[in-house]
């Protein structure tokens, strides 16, 4: 596939498939991922990601306009969730278990559902967010670290929630809005 380029984070993805189908399945399973599910990150740059990243927001707004306002006045972007979204949580969550019922949701799933798990993710950790200072370093910092404890069970039927009430199609242009906010952000701090 000529058009797909290896980018950081795919190895943790296709090692959990290794390790649990063996070398030959995996082999057949990321090859298909790579044209679907993971094709977006395997563009020659990471536009298209942060593309998809900007979906959290909206979703954030419709479920809790607090928490939307607190982050955007944090400024924090939605790098915080690169690599969990590139690596489908498995180079940031340190249960096995977990990063395998997680892939396991995911290959069920249309594309799109480790964002609405990002989101979820973030919308569950709200108050502790909220009680944190709005500032970009302390969010960041906050939300980079994922909690061992969450309770994937119960967030995963959230994610799939979110994603009936406010499928993509939905959220899309003011996913695009939120990337324009974002990039004139980052061009006005680059001046």
């Amino acid at each position: 596939h000529p058009t797909l380029h290896y980018y950081q984070g795919y190895h943790d993805v296709a090692i959990t498939f290794l390790l649990v189908v063996g070398e030959e399945l995996g082999f057949q399973i990321m090859e298909r991922l790579s044209v679907s599910h993971l094709k977006e990150f395997m563009a020659p740059t990471m536009e298209q990601t942060v593309r998809l990243l900007q979906y959290m927001y909206p979703l954030f707004r419709r479920k809790s306009p607090r928490l939307y306002t607190h982050l955007i006045k944090s400024e924090l972007g939605t790098i915080f969730a690169l690599p969990w979204l590139i690596t489908w949580f498995g180079h940031v969550l340190p249960d096995y278990g977990d990063v395998v019922r997680l892939y396991d949701f995911f290959l069920a799933q249309p594309p799109m559902m480790p964002v609405y798990l990002a989101a979820s993710i973030v919308l569950h950790r709200e108050e502790e967010i909220l009680n944190t200072e709005c500032e970009m370093s302390s969010v960041h910092g906050l939300l980079s670290q994922i909690p061992q404890d969450l309770p994937f069970e119960h967030l995963l039927v959230e994610s799939q929630l979110l994603y009936e009430l406010f499928p993509p199609h939905l959220v899309k242009m003011e996913a695009e809005k939120g990337e324009e906010v974002e990039r004139n952000l980052t061009f006005t701090a680059t001046l």
